[in-house]
């Protein structure tokens, strides 16, 4: 289970309705699975509309923050702008963080989210609990 705070959940959803129609994303930090705050990612991708990669700077940048506090990367997020809150294959064959959290939010028919557990064992991601709080 990750735990989200109420306003966190409408800043990513606002980020993913703001960079539409490309991919929003960013990164999930806190402690223990609860999320305390996001970075959000300028989306590197040569494909924007249908893929996302974290600009390498801006994860540097979120790494380089963590070392002067006791927070952690929990995980990342992206938005589906045409499709549902669910892994891609595309998601599926990218995804590198193995116990982390993938949060998705689809906004192409309503606001969605969801989160995902990429195992790499598998290949597979395993959808997990939010616990809004």
């Amino acid at each position: 289970m990750i735990e989200i705070r109420r306003r966190i959940i409408n800043n990513i959803k606002n980020h993913a309705l703001k960079d539409a129609p490309k991919e929003a994303c960013g990164i999930l930090v806190g402690k223990n699975s609860k999320v305390e705050e996001i970075y959000e990612c300028k989306n590197s991708s040569e494909s924007p509309e249908t893929n996302y990669v974290i600009a390498p700077s801006d994860l540097l940048t979120t790494l380089e923050d963590l070392e002067k506090e006791s927070n952690d990367i929990i995980g990342f997020y992206h938005s589906h702008p045409t499709g549902p809150d669910k892994p891609s294959s595309i998601d599926i064959d990218r995804a590198t963080w193995e116990d982390h959290s993938y949060v998705i939010v689809s906004i192409s028919d309503k606001l969605s989210i969801s989160s995902w557990k990429f195992q790499r064992e598998t290949n597979k991601f395993a959808r997990e609990e939010i616990k809004i709080i």
